[in-house]
């Protein structure tokens, strides 16, 4: 191990705390003042880790403490409060100590245990804001918690802290029983407070009237203006031109995105309007926004000319609407320039890293983010085909620009759809295995890393929490949600990952922000959302939100499977054997479907919340497997025991009659194509890797290479068969390692 600390980047719930006159307190008495702190630190320090949380640091009368969960931090502030008061209780007025707390959400950079960044500062900041006895929260914490703990709240207006470029928002927490469910002052104006723009924000957030809301406990979103950005016309004479357009319209949404004080309708739900003729009130009353964003892009030769109009979708008045003329070469130039513009309309200040954001475009080659574009917009249509031909132009990017982590990103997005069974179906044949696209997704995605971008974490997110590499995995969702607040992806991948290590109450309020910003995706979010209900539990809720998704997209299958473990819970077997039913009929794999198959696409944290869904099924009239697929941390191999057992072994996969890979003891393997003796035998290589057994095979999976974690099989039957787990990218299968003769 290196001893050199690592920094790295989170997003954190900060609990700011110390002690109102404490200097006068030491001056009077400073030894029943130490002697106090010291046993208030410890009631502290047990509330925070009771709430799951950590105390960082606690030098003087200030304590500072982190928590994964914002719920939990205001939660334990609240706690803190109470218990300190009931000691206070018992000492002279002037032998008190009185604590004030702030808590905020926000990005922090960790070097070893220490923690620094704009989100400490805030909390910090907010904190002396606080009545003594009090906690003070900012708005972004606010948003997240106001309509699920039983407090209530006083909007204390804007307030400009030490440090901090803009004002900060500030809420007290009113904790008395008696105030629960209020609020009490008057609704945020924007940041800036242009009198002109005071309505806006007001208004900015208007509760929808679409069917689906029925199903949803409907969060208010935070009061920031909203926008729908309609796809551009294509007015060039060549209409395979068209992407170009749809791209400036993408890259518009993405820049927009990443703005915390902007609430964006995603492309998915904007595109549905694409060469319709539509009134701007109804789009805006549709999508739930204020504001409209039309425009349309011309190219003739290197030439462009770009018009956008900005509509108050309320009173369908004009903002402002101008044209642009450039050069191909300058479309970056002047996609920045259209969206100062639309910030400036809505009187919104961006921060230091907002700007850096929306102006990395991540290349400066034209041609290369041509091809981005193409593959891009061939990428979001979003069927088995166009998916299926993105890969090429993404390939094309690269070829380009060799470092435009973008396109190895839209790659990796490309590749780990196509490993999922709704794409394959089509291509089936022509895909061959699986297993080669999810390879190709892990080794895009790697490149994509050198230069992350939400996009990159997004995906890694996804293929670390199937390798139950649980903190990674919910740390690249929380910095993909970081570089893109109000895109619906990582409001949907970060409440995608708290299901899957068991916080699905914290995931909801992100699937239900999803939704808002991308109502047309409701199948997607609508299984992440009954399985967050079936994770708590709640079997009837899923139920619920699983019928009426299928009755957007009956033939979403992966819908039916969790529908039919739902009902099964519920005993309902005749509708839980229907659903079963209805499920196999999409089915690819002619191979028999055992309940336990699904330990590996579905990675629970907790085993338990596996068990009852394999329980589900089992009453549904899925088999129960004989084989085994639990892992746990515990388990694993490092690189030193696999070395010793797997190098000049023989390898060999116990499923559905799988090979026997050959390994020497320099790494050379051997791997059969077949049972017979005619058929071909691949050669490549092995080695120990980080932790894990790599293989590369020149005519396999492409020749990237796929490395496997290793597990002792704990519920194996003898120690001889299937005493090992192999897990990686593609699988997670019980195998045998024997050693050659």
């Amino acid at each position: 191990m290196t001893t050199e600390q690592k920094v790295t980047r989170k997003l954190r719930a900060i609990l700011s705390a110390d002690v109102k006159g404490y200097s006068r307190l030491m001056s009077e008495d400073e030894t029943h003042t130490i002697k106090t702190i010291k046993k208030y630190r410890r009631i502290i320090t047990t509330i925070v880790n009771d709430h799951s949380g950590r105390v960082v640091d606690a030098p003087g009368d200030n304590l500072l403490a982190e928590f994964s969960s914002v719920v939990n931090a205001v939660q334990s502030s609240v706690g803190i409060q109470n218990a300190l008061k009931e000691k206070n209780a018992d000492l002279p007025d002037d032998k008190r100590l009185v604590f004030r707390i702030g808590v905020n959400i926000g990005d922090v950079v960790q070097d070893g245990d220490s923690l620094y960044g704009d989100g400490v500062n805030i909390a910090a900041r907010i904190e002396g804001l606080a009545d003594p006895g009090g906690v003070c929260i900012s708005r972004n914490a606010y948003n997240h918690i106001h309509n699920k703990l039983g407090f209530g709240y006083e909007y204390l207006g804007d307030h400009s802290v030490k440090n901090i470029k803009q004002p900060v928002r500030v809420y007290k927490i009113l904790m008395d029983q008696k105030d629960a469910g209020k609020l009490i002052g008057k609704k945020p104006k924007s940041l800036v407070g242009k009198w002109l723009w005071s309505a806006i924000v007001v208004a900015a957030i208007i509760i929808t009237s679409m069917v689906w809301l029925n199903f949803k406990e409907n969060p208010a979103i935070s009061e920031i203006p909203s926008i729908a950005v309609l796809p551009f016309d294509n007015l060039s004479d060549d209409p395979e031109q068209g992407y170009l357009s749809d791209g400036f319209t993408d890259e518009l949404i993405g820049d927009l995105s990443k703005i915390d004080d902007i609430f964006v309708i995603s492309r998915n739900s904007t595109f549905t309007y694409k060469g319709k003729a539509v009134k701007i009130r109804q789009v805006a009353e549709e999508l739930n926004v204020r504001y409209v964003l039309e425009g349309s892009f011309q190219r003739s030769g290197k030439k462009v000319r770009i018009r956008a109009q900005l509509i108050d979708g309320k009173t369908d008045h004009h903002i402002w609407s101008e044209s642009y003329d450039g050069v191909m070469d300058d479309i970056f130039e002047l996609q920045d320039e259209i969206t100062g513009k639309i910030v400036a309309a809505l009187a919104i200040t961006l921060s230091a890293d907002e700007k850096e954001r929306i102006s990395d475009k991540g290349t400066d080659n034209i041609l290369a983010y041509e091809k981005y574009l193409k593959g891009l917009e061939l990428y979001t249509e979003h069927t088995p085909e166009s998916v299926f031909e993105s890969e090429k132009y993404y390939l094309q990017a690269l070829e380009l620009d060799p470092n435009f982590t973008r396109a190895s990103a839209g790659l990796a997005m490309t590749y780990f759809v196509l490993s999922t069974n709704k794409f394959r179906k089509p291509f089936n044949k022509k895909l061959g295995d699986r297993s080669t696209y999810v390879f190709k997704a892990r080794h895009f995605v790697e490149r994509a890393m050198e230069h992350p971008t939400w996009e990159a974490y997004r995906v890694s997110a996804y293929l670390d929490v199937e390798m139950r590499h649980y903190d990674k995995a919910l740390s690249y969702a929380e910095k993909a949600y970081a570089l893109a607040p109000n895109e619906s992806l990582t409001n949907l991948t970060l409440g995608a990952i708290l299901v899957w290590i068991v916080r699905a109450e914290e995931a909801l309020p992100y699937i239900e922000k999803s939704i808002k910003l991308d109502p047309h995706f409701f199948e997607t979010q609508a299984w992440y959302k009954a399985l967050a209900h079936f994770t708590m539990g709640n079997y009837q809720q899923s139920i619920d939100v699983l019928r009426y998704a299928l009755t957007l997209n009956p033939d979403y299958s992966v819908l039916k499977l969790l529908l039919a473990a739902s009902y099964g819970l519920l005993d309902q077997k005749k509708e839980a054997a229907n659903a079963l039913e209805d499920y196999l009929k999409k089915r690819i794999s002619t191979t028999p479907l055992y309940a336990n198959f699904f330990y590996y696409f579905y990675p629970w944290k907790d085993h338990k919340i596996s068990d009852q869904f394999f329980e589900g099924l089992v009453k549904a009239g899925c088999k129960g497997n004989p084989k085994y697929y639990k892992i746990s941390k515990q388990d694993r191999l490092n690189g030193q025991e696999m070395n010793n057992i797997v190098m000049g072994s023989t390898f060999s996969i116990i499923i559905e009659n799988g090979p026997v890979w050959k390994i020497s003891k320099n790494g050379d393997v051997e791997f059969p194509t077949g049972s017979g003796h005619s058929d071909p035998i691949l050669k490549g290589k092995t080695w120990i890797e980080n932790d894990t057994c790599c293989f590369q095979f020149e005519q396999l999976y492409g020749g990237i290479k796929f490395c496997s974690e290793l597990y002792r099989n704990t519920e194996a039957k003898t120690n001889s068969q299937s005493a090992y787990m192999a897990l990686n990218d593609s699988f997670l299968i019980p195998i045998t390692i024997q050693q050659m003769k």
